[in-house]
């Protein structure tokens, strides 16, 4: 009983790897961490299958190219705000070096406005 239940550990154990991964990945992996044992990789092979029949692979591919555009948006968006920040840190720095410039200039009774 307690090899069935470690047999099933370590099959949900590598199901869990690799089900967010590509087919060809998938098997790369499974080969790898079934690595001798036959009986063992059939068991996932044939549950990995199953759990993937339920989603045809053009829907799979497709949500996966989804997956990437959204993922590929999102960096996009860090990306514009960080620049938009130092865009605007740069006006600040500017506007604090006219600043400076410009209220000595003020002071001087001579440049005062009368």
């Amino acid at each position: 009983m307690k090899d069935e239940v470690s047999r099933w550990s370590e099959i949900n154990r590598i199901l869990d790897e690799v089900l967010d991964l590509e087919p060809h990945q998938a098997m790369r992996v499974i080969s790898r961490k079934c690595k001798r044992d036959e009986a063992l990789k059939q068991e996932v092979l044939n549950l990995w299958h199953e759990i993937n029949a339920d989603e045809p692979e053009t829907e799979l591919k497709l949500s996966r190219s989804i997956t990437h555009l959204l993922e590929r948006s999102a960096r996009q968006d860090r990306e514009d705000s960080e620049q938009e920040r130092a865009r605007q840190e740069d006006q600040k720095e500017q506007q604090n070096e006219r600043t400076q410039w410009f209220f000595p200039l003020l002071s001087d009774p001579m440049l005062r406005f009368s």
